[in-house]
């Protein structure tokens, strides 16, 4: 009924394995920070709801910083999907460099809001 016929295996490259691991690590990372800029966004939404004026453009501010990050990690999220064999080790770089930057700048962020509402 069926004929066996002698199919070729092709191996994967481990090369390639690994960098769709490093790419699946790093793309998780950035949304994740994403994801936690989101809810920082969303808490300052909720405080601005009860605050005075002066506090209000303040936490506009640094709700406008948060946007900023918020872009530059999703942008960033594009390029590791996007990015190939060639591309890699360039976009991984930047891709670490804005998630580092994501995280300390929204570190602070949360701080200045923490110390706005006490």
């Amino acid at each position: 009924m069926f004929e066996n016929k002698d199919e070729k295996t092709v191996p994967v490259s481990t090369v390639k394995l690994d960098l769709e691991s490093k790419k699946k690590n790093i793309a998780e990372n950035l949304r994740e920070c994403s994801d936690n800029i989101s809810r920082h966004i969303q808490l300052i939404d909720e405080k601005m709801e009860k605050a005075d004026d002066d506090m209000k453009g303040s936490l506009r501010a640094l709700k406008t910083r948060l946007n900023r990050e918020k872009k530059r990690v999703d942008g960033s999220l594009k390029e590791v999907e996007k990015s190939s064999e060639d591309t890699w080790k360039v976009v991984n770089k930047k891709a670490s460099i804005v998630l580092t930057n994501a995280k300390i700048e929204s570190q602070k962020i949360e701080e200045r809001v923490e110390d706005m509402i006490e």
